[in-house]
């Protein structure tokens, strides 16, 4: 009896960066029974989980016929991808992120839980959003954005009035929230915190923070003499 194996292997490489590689054998020509010795010591016709390689095969037919093959399973990219994050301001929806660099095998798509697929969200709102990207072999990286606002500065005032024998009084301001170093912009054209000497009247100051955020505030220096005495 005659025997003429002939050995013929299909390859399956790794994808989305798992040990998920396969390599199956077909055999004719040969023998049977067929013997497999696979250079990971398995033995059916087939190999499958397998990591990044070199992996050998070995096939005796039932004559001592032999056949050899080596097959190379490769390493698949996984899906990475860069971002970069602008945070609301002033209590505002002006939010941004972006995503860019994308590693994989394109084309990709961009899922977010509030149902946009773009790569560049632009007006974006504080809170919480959840997002995947998925390459053409269906691979995924999935990532979680926190948005935080930027208070708006609230500004407060502390007046001195010109009453009884004062003739002008003062405004002393103080503020909360926003990103300091402020600025200061008064309505009489100050540039300082506070203003004094003032004569009674409506005086506005607007307080420009860090991230030109704004607060305005408005209000008067009042005029009381004291009381006169006639003998």
């Amino acid at each position: 009896m005659n025997s003429s194996p002939v050995l013929t292997t299909t390859k399956v490489n790794t994808t989305c960066a798992n040990n998920n590689g396969r390599i199956s054998a077909n055999v004719s020509g040969a023998s049977p029974p067929i013997v497999y010795s696979w250079s990971n010591a398995s033995s059916s016709n087939f190999i499958d989980n397998l990591m990044p390689g070199i992996y050998g095969l070995t096939i005796t037919d039932a004559l001592g016929c032999q056949k050899i093959s080596s097959d190379t399973v490769l390493a698949s990219i996984d899906v990475n991808f860069t971002d970069s994050i602008i945070h609301p301001k002033c209590n505002g929806s002006n939010g941004e992120i972006y995503l860019k660099n994308f590693v994989g095998t394109s084309p990709f798509s961009v899922t977010w839980s509030d149902g946009n697929t773009s790569s560049t969200r632009l007006a974006m709102a504080p809170g919480t959003y959840n997002m995947f990207v998925q390459d053409s072999f269906g691979c995924q990286k999935s990532k979680t954005y926190s948005l935080n606002t930027s208070s708006t500065p609230s500004v407060n005032f502390a007046i001195t009035q010109a009453f009884c024998a004062a003739t002008t009084g003062s405004i002393n301001s103080s503020i909360v929230g926003g990103i300091p170093a402020y600025t200061y912009a008064w309505s009489s054209g100050e540039t300082t915190s506070n203003i004094s000497g003032k004569s009674p009247g409506v005086y506005s100051l607007t307080v420009t923070d860090f991230n030109n955020c704004t607060g305005t505030l408005t209000d008067s220096i009042l005029r009381r003499p004291g009381p006169t005495f006639s003998d």
